[in-house]
């Protein structure tokens, strides 16, 4: 595995552990009721990364809470840089399993992993480079620099693999969108697509995911695109198309900043003019 990638699987405390496991962390609170720690075979135990108390005794797992839940606590994730900073390097190139004690699939675990996969890309570049060079220590400050960036960026800012699948979610998106990161990561790009373009887009993504080009290169570009609630919003983005050392086509990344204001102005403006024009001297 790539020291720059991340391999997670989720697991209840009670089931029996795997060889497939790789590296097992539990990541609640509180220990687990009823298990050994013999049984549990742990590696780590990482209680600072869970939810604050309140947080989880406010969720009590009833799941009209859980879209509320995941977005407070991506929160006190993003509030926890060093905690999520220790764990990313934990994992680093590294099979590993998130143990947890919650009988629901409605459960930190999952939006902690979901969380690191989409954050961690930086960090673990960081850490593969900060033994490459007497500078390691300003590689790796330069790197984690690079990831906040990306992360408090108040544009849009995504990635999407070669199936069109959203990989890298930052807080402008989810401003712009509506979508918190641990809900859209995972999804096809048709979550912020009309669906009256999805065919077409689906169709040419395929394409340049097949001949490694596109058209527009790194035009500036304005689409229609979709809100969470159902509103209809003006983008305007640009491309990034990142390959790997064979020059194979691994994803496209995307830079869009919601201009839904300016083309409602520039409609209004363009009405207006046309109603002087159309009045008689």
């Amino acid at each position: 595995m790539k020291p720059e990638s991340v391999s997670l699987r989720l697991k209840r405390a009670g089931e029996p552990p795997a060889p497939s496991d790789g590296l097992r962390i539990l990541v609640d609170r509180l220990w687990p009721r009823g298990i050994s720690k013999d049984a549990a075979r742990l590696d780590a135990w990482v209680r600072e990364i869970a939810p604050s108390h309140e947080l989880r005794k406010w969720y009590g797992h009833d799941p009209a809470r859980w879209a509320e839940f995941r977005r407070r606590y991506v929160a006190e994730l993003d509030a926890n840089p060093e905690g999520v900073a220790g764990l990313c390097r934990l994992i680093a190139g590294r099979e590993a399993t998130f143990v947890h004690a919650s009988r629901s699939p409605r459960n930190n675990a999952r939006v902690l992993k979901e969380y690191l996969e989409s954050r961690c890309l930086g960090l673990l570049l960081a850490g593969r480079q900060a033994g490459n060079g007497e500078n390691s220590m300003t590689d790796f400050d330069t790197n984690k620099l690079c990831e906040r960036i990306v992360r408090q960026a108040p544009d849009a800012i995504l990635f999407a693999d070669n199936r069109g699948i959203i990989q890298l979610w930052n807080q402008g998106a989810e401003r712009i969108f509506g979508y918190p990161a641990a809900e859209a990561i995972g999804q096809s790009l048709d979550l912020i697509i009309p669906e009256k373009l999805r065919n077409r887009h689906g169709e040419g993504y395929a394409r340049v995911m097949e001949s490694g080009e596109s058209k527009y290169g790194t035009d500036l570009l304005s689409v229609p695109a979709m809100h969470r609630d159902g509103r209809r919003l003006s983008v305007d983005f640009c491309i990034v198309m990142l390959k790997d050392d064979q020059g194979r086509v691994e994803g496209i990344a995307a830079v869009m900043r919601d201009v839904s204001e300016r083309h409602t102005e520039m409609r209004r403006l363009r009405e207006r003019i046309a109603e002087l024009e159309g009045t008689p001297e």
